[in-house]
């Protein structure tokens, strides 16, 4: 951490030297869909966490979305409901911790891990 002061306030950051997190997401598929499959799950969905925000990438449209956060060292969950094709964005408490990631989607099932 370290102190910025802008006029009279001062405010506490991470260091801008703190790189994102670059999550790997595994996934399987299902059989249960309209929609496309993948032929490859390499870059399907792409998650990075960077300064208390989650950001979760869908490379193909894979219907609608679910996503379950949770850190399993506090026990706090975050949710999102979205279309399978685009990005979001979580906010998350920034806790340090043991963070999982699972996503649900039409054409599967997504996990990823992380510690902050």
């Amino acid at each position: 951490l370290f102190l910025v002061t802008i006029g009279y306030a001062e405010v506490w950051a991470d260091s801008p030297s703190t790189p994102p997190i670059n999550i790997p997401i595994r996934g399987s598929e299902t059989g249960k869909t309209t929609h496309p499959k993948p032929k490859s799950l390499t870059a399907v969905i792409e998650a990075s966490y960077f300064n208390g925000a989650l950001t979760v990438v869908f490379n193909t449209d894979l219907g609608d979305a679910d996503i379950v956060v949770s850190n399993l060292t506090t026990g706090e969950m975050w949710s999102d409901s979205v279309s399978g094709v685009g990005a979001t964005t979580l906010l998350l408490s920034g806790e340090e911790g043991y963070y999982e990631i699972l996503i649900y989607t039409d054409c599967g099932e997504y996990t990823g891990e992380f510690e902050i």
